[in-house]
């Protein structure tokens, strides 16, 4: 069955996970912590995409974002390929989900 399609429109709140594959490590260590901030850093501000919230985990990253001035899948895009091409990491080991955050009941339970 195929998913369903993402809600990506200008203004939409979205959880987003970032996360290993088989619950596998995305960061080994403190410098593939720092450079993952550094690089979503610099994409949130050259998409101009909101950011609520994050935390980063060794196998997982939430992250609470809304929607800007590019789609989330492309903010996402850009910010796992440069991750998965750099040293640290390789495609096969990250995937990402998106969940539309449709009421502040559910931003309630996000914080």
């Amino acid at each position: 069955m195929p998913r369903k399609a993402r809600i990506d429109a200008p203004g939409a709140l979205q959880h987003n996970i970032v996360r290993g594959i088989e619950k596998k490590a995305v960061f080994r260590d403190s410098i593939d912590y720092r450079n993952f901030i550094d690089r979503f850093g610099k994409i949130l501000l050259e998409s101009r995409t909101p950011c609520f919230a994050w935390a980063l985990m060794s196998n997982h990253a939430p992250l609470l974002l809304k929607t800007g001035m590019a789609p989330l899948s492309t903010v996402m895009r850009r910010l796992l390929t440069v991750t998965a091409t750099g040293s640290e990491l390789h495609i096969s080991q990250i995937q990402f989900v998106f969940n539309a955050v449709d009421s502040s009941c559910q931003l309630f339970i996000f914080s």
